[in-house]
């Protein structure tokens, strides 16, 4: 399948496709796909939409590697920015939501890593803010919080 968005820093890759399933993540680049799958699911008003289902428009930001993708949902309007820094390996996420009543965003990610869907266990450390893969030596992502 191609991939329509690309971002990458020459070390941590993510590729999403039309629709914005986000479908390979390779670190360090070209040696594993630890990802099968990326969703981002939208609720509101007891209704539950993937973000894939609902046609969203997806684009890079004129003269840039940021993803922007937009889409609506019952009142619901959402746009989100991804890049991957250039220093570091870490994937950056911002997220705008415009609505008249409460919503929530799900994020979902189905780790295969080391391109394996056995023993894809993992473990979010609070104390340091890792998620840390169980039975492996690698560190697979570091989270910052939401600003």
């Amino acid at each position: 399948m191609t991939r329509h968005i690309i971002l990458g820093n020459g070390i941590l890759t993510v590729l999403a496709d039309s629709s914005y399933k986000m479908k390979e993540l390779y670190y360090p680049l070209s040696k594993y796909n630890h990802l099968d799958t990326s969703r981002i699911g939208l609720y509101k008003n007891g209704e539950f939409r993937w973000l894939h289902d609902l046609n969203p428009k997806v684009e890079y930001l004129e003269d840039t590697l940021v993803s922007r993708v937009a889409a609506s949902f019952n009142n619901l309007e959402l746009e989100i920015n991804d890049a991957v820094d250039l220093a570091y390996e870490i994937l950056v996420r911002r997220v705008k939501v415009k609505t008249d009543s409460e919503a929530r965003i799900f994020f979902t990610w189905d780790f295969h890593i080391d391109e394996s869907s056995i023993g894809d266990t993992c473990l979010f450390d609070p104390n340091e803010n890792d998620l840390l893969e169980h039975g492996r030596i690698a560190k697979m992502a570091n989270f910052q919080g939401i600003l």
